[in-house]
């Protein structure tokens, strides 16, 4: 029985930084496995080692306050300790935000020492290969190091390979979306003021004058959150001394609180958002189970490790449902349910070690910071062991049913599809369209302002089959945003306020259509000579089936979950309209990854993302707007917008 967290910090305060404590190394116990099981093979997760912290600048403000009041006189003994622990801190920092400390790279070295003798069999009687991937996070890529020539120290005929980018980022390092974020800090804001303490006692710790150091504070709360900051990271940067013992008990665990919550609630399988953030591990999940599946298959590979950070295996922990850290708990139960100090440490890690009998029946194992894990969700076989296709067939993420559409009839050579279910942790609307390039014209409609009008209203007057909404514009004049080009004179150019999300524009001149990356002013012009119709837009979704990886910005446009307008091509001559309905309970919307994904699934290889949000609309012939408009706010396909320019079938 754990104590509770008032006692857990008493028993060592520094475990009050909760993500920023050190790893604690116990004497691991592992159950045998089952008679006639012999390791086959391992799948390792581990967040990096002990580093500083992110961010210097609220330390310099701390040692300022210091500095000033020790040369005012009024600097107490424990005020003097706390400048001299705060300088040995900065100068770990040193210039490099979040690097992995020599702590660090000791404990992924003896990480890699422990896993090592607890699997040997698994590197000694099989398969040499073992594969690396990583975070391109600095710290990541040393602790990869520190770990891996450790184990090659160990043994020298492993073959590592390794692979490092923004492909593998996006799903190894996955997080919650802004709207959870949101969400949690409610919450969590609300608890704080319920429950505030008293900011003014650590003055009478540090100054002679209490009154004096809080008007050189300035703020009284935030001189304490950064005390609580330099001492959190301080045995991570190499002190020995608890800096913790600076700020009274309440202070410590009032920020402790905080921050658990914040983790848990953002990353963990919550009562509360727990929908929303498990899907978001999915395409993780996917990949460790499928990797496995394919090791165990052709035995080419002994080992999969991963390197990257704490939030994916938070989320992780909660989607296999590991007891205790992977509790599904509400929010008024994180304290003291999810206080356990060795719950998300830095250098966390997590094992599936598999194990295999003479039949070919495979078993596996989870084990979480050197603990034996049960499931709260299966039955194991024996003691901790868990039947191999049973974890499959509970765990693996279906694909998207998106990919199987049922296309109806929309008549002159056209199809539609409609789909209304769960995608993503939440219910999805989608309409898509698509005909073959060879048989029909596309062409871009550009009115002058005062003819703009719906999408559907502009499409029956050009006499069209079927049309879609097209780029982004400004919405009081009516004007374009983006590049434009119809029957071949330009009536519109991407303007740089656009440049940070428009990337690209598609080209027709009538049967057929290309995407083209464009990233200058310059360029769509050039890439536009000789077509009669173009359309900058952004960003591009997908390019020969890949989602598109880029350095986005960190914008809500990117993050939150919008009504999306998507146009792509496959490899079989097709052309694709589609709207992702977005901002109802019966279609939430998705981020553009998810946009991408989705355009995927329904078959495109080549997609470009159009205006969104309240543009949104798919209008066909005889059946009219096939999707659901957000402009009226209601989920009746009645909400068009008014809009300069659109995209035709004819």
């Amino acid at each position: 029985m754990l104590p509770g967290p008032q006692q857990m910090l008493r028993d060592d305060p520094n475990r009050a930084g909760v993500n920023t404590h050190i790893y604690e190394f116990i004497d691991e116990v592992y159950t045998p496995a089952p008679k006639g099981y012999k390791p086959v093979y391992l799948s390792h997760y581990g967040r990096h080692g002990s580093r500083n912290d992110s961010d210097q600048t609220g330390y310099d403000y701390v040692v300022e306050v210091l500095k000033q009041a020790q040369a005012e006189g009024i600097l107490t003994e424990d005020g003097a300790a706390l400048l001299d622990e705060a300088r040995k801190v900065i100068k770990e920092w040193d210039g490099c935000p979040g690097h992995l400390t020599e702590r660090g790279v000791y404990e992924e070295q003896e990480l890699g020492r422990r896993i090592y003798k607890a699997y040997k069999d698994v590197f000694k009687k099989g398969n040499k290969k073992v594969r690396v991937e990583l975070s391109v996070v600095p710290r990541s890529i040393v602790s990869m190091s520190a770990f891996t020539t450790t184990m090659a120290a160990l043994q020298s005929d492993l073959d590592f390979s390794y692979d490092c980018g923004d492909r593998y980022f996006r799903y190894i390092n996955n997080g919650c979306s802004s709207q959870h974020r949101k969400a949690v800090e409610k919450l969590i804001s609300k608890m704080l003021k319920k429950d505030s303490p008293d900011f003014d006692a650590v003055f009478d710790r540090l100054f002679s004058d209490p009154a004096r150091g809080k008007v050189l504070a300035v703020d009284k709360e935030r001189f304490n959150k950064h005390v609580w900051r330099i001492a959190k990271t301080a045995q991570a940067s190499g002190l020995t001394e608890n800096v913790f013992r600076h700020l009274p008990e309440e202070v410590t665990y009032y920020f402790w609180n905080k921050t658990v919550h914040d983790i848990y609630a953002e990353h963990g399988n919550s009562v509360e958002f727990g929908a929303d953030r498990m899907p978001r591990t999915e395409p993780l999940v996917r990949d460790i189970l499928t990797k496995a599946d394919e090791a165990l298959a052709n035995g080419t590979v002994c080992a999969d490790l991963k390197f990257s950070h704490d939030y994916p295996l938070v989320a992780l922990a909660g989607y296999f449902g590991l007891e205790e850290v992977g509790a599904r708990l509400s929010f008024d139960e994180i304290a003291e349910k999810w206080s356990n100090p060795r719950n998300i440490p830095l250098a966390s890690n997590m094992q599936l070690a598999f194990y295999r009998n003479a039949k070919g029946r495979v078993l596996v194992k989870f084990v979480y910071n050197g603990v034996e894990r049960h499931l709260y969700d299966l039955k194991a076989v024996e003691s901790v062991y868990y039947d191999w296709e049973e974890v499959k067939a509970r765990f693996m993420p279906r694909e998207l049913r998106l990919a199987t559409l049922e296309w109806q009839d929309g008549g002159n050579g056209l199809e539609y599809a409609l789909v209304h279910e769960p995608v993503f942790g939440a219910m999805q609307s989608v309409s898509v369209l698509r005909f073959k390039a060879s048989e029909h014209r596309l062409d871009v409609i550009d009115a002058p302002a005062e003819q703009s009008d719906s999408t559907s209203a502009l499409a029956q007057k050009a006499g069209a089959l079927a049309a879609i909404n097209g780029s982004y514009f400004n919405v009081k004049a009516l004007t374009p945003t983006t590049y434009v080009k119809d029957a071949g004179e330009r009536k519109g150019v991407t303007e740089d306020s656009e440049l940070y999300r428009v990337d690209g524009m598609f080209v027709t001149n009538g049967n057929g259509m290309r995407i083209l990356r464009c990233k200058t002013q310059a360029s769509y012009d050039k890439y536009a000579k000789g077509y009669e119709e173009a359309l900058g837009a952004g960003p591009i979704l997908l390019a020969d089936s890949r989602e598109i990886i880029a350095n986005w910005p960190k914008d809500k446009f990117y993050s939150n979950r919008h009504p999306r307008t998507v146009i792509g091509t496959d490899d079989n001559g097709y052309v694709y309209l589609m709207v992702i309905d977005g901002r109802f309970d019966e279609g939430i919307g998705t981020t553009i990854s998810e946009t991408a994904q989705i355009a995927r699934m329904v078959g495109m290889t080549e997609a470009l993302n159009l205006d969104g949000g309240g543009s949104s609309a798919l209008w066909l012939e005889g059946k009219g707007v096939l999707s659901h408009p957000y402009d009226n706010k209601k989920y009746d396909g009645y909400g068009q917008r008014i809009v300069p320019n659109i995209v035709v079938v004819r």
